[in-house]
């Protein structure tokens, strides 16, 4: 069977590439075939890669063949950021937990063993060390460890990193990401293999999902969390619920944040909320960050925390029982101030 990779590996065309190898059944050999990949962003490669790579582990009786993979700029790219290797094949770079670029990260598995080998300490809690690996992602990312910029990226990476492991019941995320510095943005991609949205929430006897898509938005929504209502240790990082909120309202700002779980993506931007069909095992995060946009990521925090107080508190316990009538993030963040043109 010929399977040809999209030439672009925009968010929804890599979604749908994913959702259409999901769906394969057990053939003689797989060809995949990239002689049309030409534009490859990061999220984009990191869900076609998965996509390849759960493939090859569904049918490993079967052969699975690359072809044309160094036909375009696009490939050559991707191989750089070691596309080929994540995919299961052994083409182009190897990145290892410690392999960076200039202002890009490469596709590459994060581990909690690996954190807690990389800080070398059995003391410091989790939340901390991601922290940690969060500011040095970032300063890959723009080349300065005390930027706004370094700043803003830090905080949405430290974000969906914890929720993953926090919520995830997952070990391990996949990251790749880039910095375009005369843009002044930046595209991270996030995924594990957890357990999703939609079964980390109904663990909460406050919440009812209907679906993915219910799921999802819920989770979008400020305070919203596993562990609502449930006693939690006096830690620093344990979760409020605002993670997902903070950062998809950052990304907000000028970009566009993409959350994806079982067969579910929800699309949130300055226009408001879309929702596509899908086929995602665990959760996928896409964030698109316009870092011109935010001059004082300290002073953002709070007003944006403070409106997702004011929203909580409004909804009540109408907001944990269904996301149908709670605002937007878009709405909320339409509100903020406007940043400087």
């Amino acid at each position: 069977m010929k399977i040809v990779v999209p030439r672009t590996l925009s968010p929804l065309n890599a979604l749908n590439f994913s959702k259409f190898l999901s769906t394969q059944h057990h053939e003689r050999e797989f060809v995949y075939d990239f002689s049309q990949m030409q534009h490859c962003p990061a999220f984009g490669m990191l869900i076609v890669s998965n996509a390849i790579r759960k493939n090859i582990e569904s049918f490993p009786q079967s052969q699975h063949i690359p072809i044309n993979y160094d036909s375009t700029q696009g490939c050559q790219l991707a191989s750089e950021f070691g596309f080929f290797q994540a995919c299961g094949w052994d083409i182009g770079r190897l990145p290892s937990q410690k392999a960076y670029g200039e202002t890009y990260i490469p596709i590459k598995k994060i581990s909690v063993k690996d954190l807690q080998n990389r800080y070398l300490s059995s003391t410091i809690v989790l939340g901390e060390m991601i922290d940690w690996h969060s500011l040095e992602l970032a300063s890959t990312l723009t080349q300065d460890d005390s930027s706004e910029a370094t700043k803003t990226i830090q905080y949405c990476l430290r974000e969906i990193i914890r929720n993953s492991f926090e919520h995830g019941r997952t070990d391990e995320v996949w990251i790749c990401g880039q910095f375009w510095k005369a843009r002044n943005t930046a595209q991270i991609g996030i995924i594990d293999s957890g357990c999703g949205i939609y079964r980390s929430l109904r663990q909460n006897r406050h919440y009812n999902p209907r679906n993915d898509a219910d799921a999802n938005k819920l989770a979008l929504q400020p305070g919203v969390t596993r562990t609502y209502g449930i006693k939690q240790y006096d830690d620093f990082w344990s979760n409020s619920g605002y993670g997902l909120f903070m950062a998809s309202s950052i990304c907000c700002i000028g970009g566009s944040f993409w959350l994806c779980s079982g067969n579910d993506a929800t699309l949130v931007n300055s226009d408001g909320q879309r929702n596509y069909s899908i086929a995602c095992n665990g959760t996928a995060v896409c964030m698109d960050i316009h870092t011109d946009r935010i001059d004082d990521i300290e002073k953002l925090l709070p007003e944006i925390a403070t409106k997702g107080n004011s929203e909580a508190r409004r909804h009540g316990s109408e907001r944990i029982l269904t996301a149908s009538k709670v605002s937007t993030i878009a709405s909320l963040v339409k509100s903020s101030k406007k940043p400087t043109e």
